[in-house]
């Protein structure tokens, strides 16, 4: 629903770069029939569906802060990324798979590039950074503490359409009404029919409406759309005139013809058609105050242009004319006036007689646009009308991951794949030792004139199979519906780490900005943002029942949220080397957290800790750093290094059970999500087979 939102708001808001011009045209240049030309313009803007995308992003800047959360929350899939130039798209997905994945510490580099022991340069700031808010909660929206840009999104497009509903339910109550009336009190009048008849022949028309005289006091109007019953009438359908029979008694044949030409104005122009386009412009953008702006300037200038095509077609003097309607007004308004009916055509405002009356007296009536004139306004609408402005267009959001890319990965292509650079070994082993030419050292180097393919190294699928995150060289993510196959490029937000809920429903994200964020798997929205952590978020994880959601920090900080409230429910302190990956057993009674930094073995280790005890974690120290863990069973740990040699590890005693050999690749995607497994649940079987009798 909120791409639905999306596109309503972009064609109000191009509709108000329309309108400017319909009322610099009406009001200042003085130009009635140009000006109501295009305010039908105007209203037609806001119900056309948007075909062609005009990227103002690119022009304006892109965005930053809590602004880039609620452009994400706005994307819609069709106007969302389908991957960038470098990212495969389509086939080139499945090509894309077969190519070499890059080597695992290059994958872990990218990972994570903000601990502060391999910190070599200061990165970009996150286009996704929040504002420091509440340790627990952070929402978009600061005026509703608790709700997220995109539940308001969602509240937004629902009272959109309830007020829809409702408006539409009054519209057609108010002419159902009209309806029943016209039926008891409407009969046909003869000598007025052929009057009108005869004038419509008179001004060149082929047909005339239907006369229908009431007794009652209403303003004589052209109706039309409805189908009543009136003797021989009963099957005709078109624009039925309403004139009152007291007014008709009042007036002489002079005054009378003047104000039936003023309505076969209305029928001969077609006004009946921009009351239907004013009615469902109404409909659909009630709260517009654009739609109730454009009704009043479109009675205004239409009136103006009926006066002048009466006053060209009648024989009587424009002092008679002027006349016939102020009598109109004057029995009009002896008692309380009823409102018009939806899609009626009437004399218009009172309010607006006195410039009429002026006008007509002075010789000044509307004239009618040349043709040259609507020919150009037609040839415009043709090239507004399928325009939709995005300001967060792909272009945008592709400017947006090349600059929140680390500056030592944007500008070192002679880095040799697989070897941490000079300053990553430095600050591994003398953090304090880094000097500015050192970390200024990659700025003098030369940029490559192309940038490399962005390879796909992760691809975590939600337990339902129908969402999957691609990750890609560069922190490029990409949130694909597998059954519809749209994708929604999540690039600016720089995902460090991601895990999908048991329910499938949501999934959650880690960032360098020490926030975890939560999102819509169906459509891609943000749903909240959860603070607590002061250091980048390295690993996250939902607990089993999916209720629970824990994230580890680079200062070896652990979290753990009842997601769905926000609330806090254990916290771990700080440890002795950043957590590079975190998991929960399989009933969700523990959690396995990897302690390491990648380019050192200092602090390597597994602590196993219990949330809901309260208690200190059991530590076992390792040899090699971790770089992603898997639990075979809920006694068996598979602890895997970044060079993909795995140890089988007992959770409780930290006892070594055997060994083996994985992929690069697998080590580097496990770590990054829960969702991509060490090993298959078949393999996970065997091992635990073969590993519990020979332990024995």
């Amino acid at each position: 629903m909120t791409w639905l939102v999306a596109i309503g708001l972009a064609n109000a808001l191009w509709a108000i770069l329309l309108a400017a011009a319909a009322v610099v045209c009406g009001r200042w240049l003085r130009r009635p029939a140009l000006a109501h030309l295009l305010w039908i313009v105007v209203l037609a803007k806001l119900l056309t569906p948007p075909a062609i995308s005009l990227p103002l992003g690119d022009w304006l800047g892109r965005p930053s802060g809590w602004l880039s959360d609620v452009a994400a929350a706005f994307t819609p899939p069709q106007a969302g990324v389908f991957g960038s130039s470098s990212a495969p798209v389509g086939d080139d997905i499945e090509r894309s798979a077969a190519l070499p994945t890059p080597p695992a510490n290059l994958a872990a580099r990218e990972r994570r590039p903000a601990l502060a022991e391999t910190r070599t340069v200061e990165t970009a700031p996150s286009p996704a950074r929040l504002a420091t808010g509440p340790a627990h909660l952070e929402i978009l929206d600061r005026s509703a503490r608790f709700v997220s840009a995109a539940s308001l999104i969602r509240v937004s497009a629902a009272v959109w359409l309830l007020g829809s509903v409702a408006m539409a339910v009054w519209m057609a109550r108010r002419a159902w009404q009209f309806h029943v009336y016209l039926k008891h009190a409407g009969r046909p009048d003869e000598p007025l029919q052929a009057r009108l008849d005869r004038l419509a022949l008179r001004a060149g028309l082929s047909s005339a409406p239907r006369v229908v005289v009431v007794e009652n006091v209403v303003s004589p109007m052209l109706w039309g759309f409805g189908r009543f019953g009136f003797g021989r009438w009963q099957a005709w359908r078109g624009a039925w005139l309403i004139f009152p029979s007291p007014l008709a008694s009042r007036l002489d044949a002079a005054s009378c013809d003047a104000l039936l030409l003023h309505e076969l104005a209305h029928y001969a122009r077609g006004d009946s058609w921009v009351r239907l386009l004013e009615l469902v412009s109404q409909v659909f953008y009630w709260w517009h105050p654009l739609v109730w702006l454009a009704r009043r300037e479109i009675e205004a200038v239409e009136e103006e242009c009926c006066d002048a095509w009466a006053l060209e077609r009648q024989t009587g003097t424009r002092r008679l004319y002027a006349e016939a309607l102020l009598a109109t007004v004057d029995f009009l308004y002896e008692p309380p006036l009823a409102p018009l009916p939806p899609a009626a055509c009437g004399l218009g405002e009172a309010s607006l007689l006195r410039r009429r009356l002026t006008q007509i007296m002075r010789g000044e009536a509307a004239k009618s646009a040349s043709r040259p004139a609507k020919a150009l306004v037609i040839a415009a609408a043709a090239v507004v009308l399928p325009l939709r402005p995005t300001f967060f267009g792909p272009a945008t959001q592709q400017a947006q991951a090349r600059s929140a890319t680390p500056i030592a990965q944007e500008l070192a292509p002679s880095q040799p794949i697989g070897e941490p650079s000079l300053s990553a070994a430095r600050a591994a082993s003398k953090p304090s030792e880094i000097t500015k030419s050192e970390t200024a050292l990659p700025s003098r180097r030369r940029m490559p004139s192309a940038r490399p393919p962005a390879l796909l190294w992760a691809e975590a699928t939600s337990p339902n199979g129908k969402h999957r995150l691609e990750a890609r060289t560069g922190r490029r993510t990409t949130l694909v519906n597998i059954d519809s196959g749209w994708r929604l490029d999540l690039t600016a937000h720089q995902i460090a780490c991601a895990s999908f809920s048991p329910d499938s429903r949501i999934f959650a994200t880690g960032h360098d900005d020490s926030t975890v964020r939560i999102w819509d798997s169906e459509t891609g929205g943000l749903l909240a943002s959860l603070k607590g952590s002061e250091t980048p978020i390295s690993s996250v994880a939902f607990a089993p029942e999916g209720t629970r959601l824990a994230a580890g920090a680079a200062d070896g900080g652990v979290l753990v949220w009842n997601w769905a409230d926000a609330n806090e429910i254990a916290k771990l302190p700080r440890q002795s080397a950043p957590v590079g990956c975190l998991r929960w057993s399989p009933q969700g009674e523990r959690l396995a957290i990897a302690l390491s930094r990648w380019a050192s073995e200092e602090g390597a280790a597994i602590c196993i800790w219990s949330p809901a005890d309260r208690q200190s974690p059991v530590v076992h120290p390792l040899v090699d750093p971790a770089g992603a863990l898997d639990w075979l069973d809920r006694d068996t740990l598979l602890v895997a290094a970044w060079d993909g040699r795995t140890q089988q590890v007992n959770a409780s005693t930290g006892r070594l059970l055997g060994w083996l050999k994985l992929e690069k690749n697998a080590v580097s995607a496990a770590g990054w999500s829960p969702d991509c497994p060490l090993v298959a649940p078949w393999q996970a079987e065997r091992l635990v087979a073969e590993i519990y009798p020979l332990s024995n």
